[in-house]
């Protein structure tokens, strides 16, 4: 009776993964469509439930890992949106232990397939989150240098005047000021140069 137990559950086990006891083999399953594109699995090597025995990359989807730096653990999390080149992907985990040798913690986010995405490589993604409340957007072409403070030209009545401005970041193009600027308020964005050498004139 036992023995019939027995047998009847290693046939079961045998079904669940597509074995075939008369031959000694079994068929993995890939839970997703795409691309083999690493096995540690070897002939006559056990196999565990600790190790993947092969990597596929999804044909639609990547999963990026990233090192999320120190300062900004707490203030990133899932949900919020990341770019890579042009592609636009979505937080997914936020670490909450950070590494003693980077001082950072892992964040994981998904991103469609495309040209931009190579699996294994290493770069860099952008993080998006809500904007502080009164900060604006500008071109990047708008804001310039002017003894050592960031500042942007802006129309008024009697032409142009320059203004000190706190910048929180720029990507595609645009920074993100934090002060400085008001909503509507019209800025330079060519032709800075000869206005900065105006104002370093007076």
């Amino acid at each position: 009776m036992e023995a019939r137990a027995d047998v009847a559950e290693k046939s079961r086990i045998l079904r669940l993964v597509n074995g075939h006891g008369g031959s000694g083999t079994y068929t993995l399953v890939a839970p997703i469509a795409g691309r083999v594109t690493g096995a540690t699995i070897q002939a006559g090597s056990p196999v565990d439930g600790t190790t993947a025995p092969y990597v596929i990359d999804a044909v639609d989807r990547y999963e990026v890992e990233a090192q999320l730096p120190e300062r900004l653990v707490g203030t990133v999390h899932p949900g919020m949106s990341i770019r890579l080149g042009t592609l636009r992907g979505t937080v997914t985990a936020v670490g909450t232990t950070v590494d003693p040798a980077t001082r950072s913690a892992m964040l994981k986010a998904t991103l469609p397939a495309g040209s931009a995405v190579i699996a294994g490589r290493a770069t860099s993604i952008s993080v998006f989150g809500p904007a502080p409340a009164g900060a604006v957007s500008v071109p990047s072409s708008a804001v310039t240098n002017l003894d050592g403070n960031d500042i942007v030209f802006v129309s008024t009545a009697n032409g142009f005047a320059p203004r000190k401005v706190a910048s929180g970041g720029s990507n595609g193009g645009m920074t993100l000021l934090l002060s400085g600027i008001r909503p509507g308020e019209r800025v330079v964005t060519v032709g800075t140069s000869a206005l900065k050498a105006l104002a370093q004139a007076r």
